[in-house]
């Protein structure tokens, strides 16, 4: 596609329209994804706000901290990090 630096995500179907997102390197300038906008340079362990939607004035926030959990997917400029439950394997027998 390219224009607005949008990307089919899921082609249209007769039950949906098309889906597109922003093309690597752009985030969603407006609620609906009309536009994207380039992502502005964030310092390592920051990027995008939580919520995945920011404009020229939003500043970079820390990426979540997997504490209790285990780190699935580290953060990047555009998106916040992913983490895991921690499972306790010896909880399972107690009554």
């Amino acid at each position: 596609m390219g224009f607005n630096h949008l990307e089919v995500e899921q082609r249209c179907r007769a039950d949906k329209d098309t889906q597109c997102r922003c093309m690597k390197g752009f985030y969603c300038s407006d609620r609906e994804c009309e536009r994207c906008s380039r992502v502005k340079s964030c310092v390592p362990g920051t990027g995008a706000p939580h919520d995945g939607w920011m404009n020229a004035e939003t500043p970079c926030r820390a990426h979540t901290r997997c504490e209790a959990g285990r780190l699935v997917k580290a953060g990047t400029p555009v998106s916040d990090a992913v983490c895991e439950p921690h499972v306790c394997s010896k909880c399972n027998n107690v009554t």
